[in-house]
């Protein structure tokens, strides 16, 4: 599984290759080539039945992502499938911290998808392809703890987790325990970041329509965490391609290439949403990546 590492204020730096991946499959069939792949990307059995650390300070990569747990303004949610979304295409530019995500969308009106499956991005054949609809997991518990008061959250009839968060625990650090398919995962603990407050966003040239790179600040409230901010086409377009970068908020700025704001220009032109003050975890489990997430308050 590929992760994102994120050094964040106060905590330590993680490894670009975090040793959530189990061996398990190593020692099946010990005397046969199979066992030089039992660690490849494409292992999704070596996690299953497992219990898992998530990996402090690391978002997941975009095209890995299985789903998110958060915590926020007195709610916790929890929105995970079984397998990546397939409308995540490849990584296409990285840079300042920002990666961009797209694939042409439009080439699925000449696709004819069984049932079970929808067109999207196939890694594989590398372009569009039929691929397994993601289903959300529906076994799934979420314990939110301070050490001292557990909350219980479990999913909806639609497969999502969504509860005010107990009294006892708003403003407090907690830790999630997240059991789904066989997995545990196990995270830090983390109270919810302050913001970042007073935010700007300026394009250092052209327009929304036409943008050149943009320029981000904030303040720093020196309790470390990451500045996060995502965004897509606008809601006129198909949401094919999307923009997401990380920075250490210690930094006070980040700026956002043009190359990776331009794509998201067509129609309506660019909508630049927001930065968000997070800190973070995630753990790569069997078929993909689960990120944890602490949410400050939006910016903007």
């Amino acid at each position: 599984m590929r992760l994102l590492p994120l050094l964040l204020l106060g905590c330590p730096a993680e490894p670009t290759d975090p040793p959530v991946e189990t061996d398990a499959d190593t020692d099946a069939d010990a005397d046969s080539d199979a066992d030089a792949d039992a660690d490849s990307d494409t292992d999704t059995d070596a996690d299953t039945d497992a219990d898992t650390d998530a990996v402090d300070g690391v978002a997941c990569a975009p095209d890995e992502l299985l789903g998110t747990v958060s915590v926020e303004s007195g709610y916790v949610s929890v929105d995970l499938f079984d397998r990546p979304d397939p409308w995540t295409g490849p990584e296409i530019l990285a840079a300042n911290g920002c990666v961009h995500h797209a694939f042409d969308s439009s080439e699925c009106a000449a696709v004819d998808c069984g049932g079970g499956t929808s067109c999207g991005y196939d890694p594989v054949v590398q372009g569009v392809g039929c691929l397994p609809t993601p289903a959300r997991y529906g076994d799934l518990v979420l314990l939110v703890t301070d050490g001292t008061t557990t909350q219980t959250a479990t999913p909806n009839t639609e497969g999502l987790v969504s509860a005010v968060l107990d009294p006892m625990l708003v403003d407090q650090p907690v830790s999630f325990v997240l059991t789904f398919a066989g997995n545990t995962v196990t995270t830090a603990s983390h109270a919810v970041p302050p913001g970042v407050d007073p935010a700007t966003h300026t394009l250092v040239s052209g327009d929304e329509c036409a943008p050149g790179d943009m320029a981000v600040t904030w303040t720093d409230p020196g309790v470390g965490g990451v500045v996060h901010t995502y965004t897509n086409n606008n809601h006129h377009l198909p949401r094919d391609r999307f923009t997401s970068c990380y920075t250490p908020v210690a930094d006070g700025s980040m700026t956002i290439p043009s190359a990776m704001l331009e794509p998201l220009s067509d129609g309506t032109c660019l909508e630049f949403q927001s930065v968000r003050h997070q800190y973070l975890a995630s753990a790569a489990v069997g078929g993909g990546c689960v990120q944890f997430v602490w949410e400050g308050p939006r910016s903007f």
